[in-house]
């Protein structure tokens, strides 16, 4: 959504499920190919996290912290501060660790 402003992006309606497994025998799957370079970082994460801590805020996160494990709780855990009721899942991974890291989190309540 690059071409979007940021008003026309908070306008998007949230968490629609475009896509499932089992919902038809085949499912459209988008690939896209990237050559990560030294120092590149990559963040998959559930809703419950993009859509409790801003972009901006997340970038900050990762550019703070050179071990990505702590890069992957603070996201965790500044989501659950603007979340009370979220599954939340964040995989940070970099190209010059050989190894990814994962955290996740359920909350039901305060």
């Amino acid at each position: 959504m690059p071409d979007l402003t940021e008003e026309q992006q908070s306008e998007l309606p949230k968490n629609v499920i475009t896509r499932a497994l089992g919902m038809q025998d085949q499912v459209v799957v988008d690939l896209q190919h990237d050559d990560p370079k030294p120092g590149d970082v990559y963040v998959l994460c559930s809703d419950g996290l993009s859509g409790m801590v801003e972009d901006a805020d997340i970038l900050d996160i990762v550019r703070r912290h050179q071990d990505i494990r702590v890069s992957c709780t603070e996201l965790i855990a500044m989501a659950n501060e603007r979340s009370m009721f979220s599954f939340i899942l964040s995989c940070v991974s970099s190209s010059s660790a050989s190894w990814t890291f994962w955290n996740s989190t359920r909350r039901f309540g305060p």
